[in-house]
């Protein structure tokens, strides 16, 4: 991720934010983290060469738990982080509940939660692991915050709430190189060039980030844990992007040569089922998406499969909640034809898959 190393290291080099982020870990809580201001304005502050960091209204601490969603439990926590750090006003809030106030459905992550939040620049969250190692989540990436853009989220409908909410916290002021932006422009997609090409085994770094960040982000959309994924981890994704007649990873690379999205395909190995060939691990960074991209590989992954001999049908799963993606599989051609129950179990939530076909008869 663009200017995550950056920032680890200014973090690593300010000892009072070390200090909270590790009396946060103390409290155990799952995908615990500090997130919001805390970040965002420490960042603006060092880009702006401030001389003092700018006051906090408060240090919010971000976590998901499912399973027990009570507001006092938040609260408890906030005392006990008072007790050792009473120089900060600490605001706990379990994301598993927060769908409920912002009227959505559930989410099921942080980094899902995230995603809804009024500023790209915002949703960031930091956290020390139990190996005292520092890691960053920003499922919209850290250019915004970098570049000083303020720029409204893409799940984020109310421009006027974004645009009263910068004017209410006075950020123009404080930090006068920021630039608002409300969205996109069509220019700016335009503008931006896209490059999708086969991956390589020399590509197993870049690969390897993107896929350990989409189980980050989006833990829920994967078969895979990060877990499993990071044991011997180069050893596994150089096998996952080995290319045969009969299997390839495409990437969508920026003319900066950084990877922004993935789809992988295999042909059924057995002698019986060569005719079926299968779509996995489709992924495109959260600040890249609502482009095009993801229907660019998934284009191109189909023209490619077509050209294999003998090849009549298309097969994926997709996770019953992942709508977005549903759409997009629906308009190329793909449709429905089962669904498994329970088909995966994770933060103690079960998660329904169905399966997907295409034909390739007009091959």
């Amino acid at each position: 991720m663009k200017w995550e190393k950056q920032l680890i290291h200014w973090i690593s080099q300010d000892q009072e934010i070390m200090d909270a982020l590790r009396l946060v870990k103390t409290l155990r809580l799952n995908e615990g983290a500090i997130a919001a201001g805390f970040i965002r304005n420490y960042v603006w502050d060092r880009l702006h060469e401030c001389r003092t960091r700018t006051p906090l209204n408060d240090v919010d601490v971000i976590y998901y738990d499912a399973r027990s969603m009570e507001e006092e439990r938040d609260r408890s926590f906030e005392r006990e982080l008072i007790k050792q750090m009473p120089q900060y006003e600490w605001s706990v809030k379990n994301q598993a509940r927060m769908h409920i106030r912002n009227h959505h459905t559930p989410y099921h992550s942080i980094s899902d939660a995230m995603l809804r939040w009024p500023e790209t620049a915002t949703a960031v969250a930091v956290r020390v692991t139990e190996q005292d190692r520092i890691e960053v989540i920003a499922p919209h990436g850290l250019d915004d915050l970098f570049e000083m853009k303020v720029r409204r989220g893409p799940y984020f409908e109310s421009v006027d709430y974004f645009l009263h909410r910068i004017e209410s916290k006075n950020w123009r002021y404080l930090w006068p190189q920021l630039e608002v932006i409300t969205h996109a422009s069509e220019e700016d997609i335009e503008s931006k060039t896209i490059h999708i090409r086969q991956l390589l085994k020399t590509d197993v770094d870049a690969f390897t980030e993107l896929r350990l960040e989409g189980l980050r982000l989006y833990p829920e959309y994967f078969g895979e844990s990060l877990a499993e994924a990071m044991r011997n981890p180069m050893e596994k994704m150089r096998s996952k992007i080995v290319s045969t007649k009969d299997r390839f990873v495409l990437g969508a690379w920026t003319e900066a040569q950084e990877l922004v999205g993935v789809i992988g395909f295999y042909r059924e190995s057995g002698v019986k089922f060569r005719h079926k060939g299968v779509l996995w691990g489709m992924y495109v960074t959260p600040s890249e998406q609502g482009q095009g991209i993801g229907r660019t590989l998934l284009q191109q992954a189909i023209a490619r499969a077509r050209t294999l001999a003998g090849l009549e049908l298309l097969t994926l799963t997709i996770v019953r909640s992942n709508q977005t993606a549903r759409r997009l599989y629906e308009e190329v051609g793909f449709r429905m034809y089962g669904r498994e129950e329970r088909a995966m179990r994770w933060n103690d939530q079960y998660w329904d898959e169905d399966y997907m076909c295409l034909p390739l008869e007009d091959r």
